[in-house]
């Protein structure tokens, strides 16, 4: 089927809308680092030279607005992404922030991200119960509760959300992350 918006970041791909957002602030970047790119190429995103960096401190439902679009949705669509949550153990640690015990390492705080659609009736895709293609919640907080996403690796996200949301109208792309109150998160 014909693709209504592709983006991997590049110059010559739609212009980011990036709204004001303190967490998860978000940036263009070159994509995972070394260390943590153990089954990829690092510093790169997994289809281009560039990647959306996401990051910040969980507390609660935080979300930020990526792109600025005007997509129908129809019975057939999709949402399909590309995400790479760094496990905790290759987050470099900001001044200021707490240090990383074990126990924050299992949580994996940074597999908690979705992307998520608003709609034109002021509704927000989540809100509708899509499923991804594994049948967990396609929500920041239900994909980490799903544990599905792997840290340290590009994962794949799928959802025929045509099949919650057809005849709505996609007005912004968002990126969100759930988690657990103060726990560092960052990811691609």
């Amino acid at each position: 089927p014909a693709r209504t918006f592709w983006t991997s970041f590049e110059a010559a791909d739609p212009p980011l809308a990036l709204g004001p957002a303190d967490s998860p602030r978000l940036s263009v970047d070159g994509g995972p680092p070394k260390g943590a790119a153990l089954t990829a190429k690092p510093e790169v995103g997994f289809s281009g030279l560039r990647s959306l960096r996401y990051e910040g401190i969980g507390g609660g439902e935080q979300q930020a607005q990526v792109f600025n679009v005007d997509i129908a949705v129809g019975k057939d669509s999709e949402l399909s992404y590309k995400v790479f949550p760094l496990s905790a153990a290759n987050q470099s640690c900001q001044p200021g922030q707490p240090a990383v015990s074990p126990l924050d390492n299992l949580r994996n705080a940074s597999t908690y991200v979705a992307i998520d659609l608003l709609f034109d009736d002021g509704s927000r895709l989540s809100q509708h119960a899509p499923l991804d293609r594994h049948g967990f919640a396609l929500s920041a907080r239900g994909q980490g509760q799903a544990r599905l996403l792997y840290p340290d690796q590009w994962n794949a996200v799928a959802s025929r959300i045509g099949e919650v949301a057809a005849g709505r109208r996609i007005r912004q792309i968002l990126v969100v992350h759930d988690g657990d109150r103060g726990l560092a998160y960052r990811g691609y």
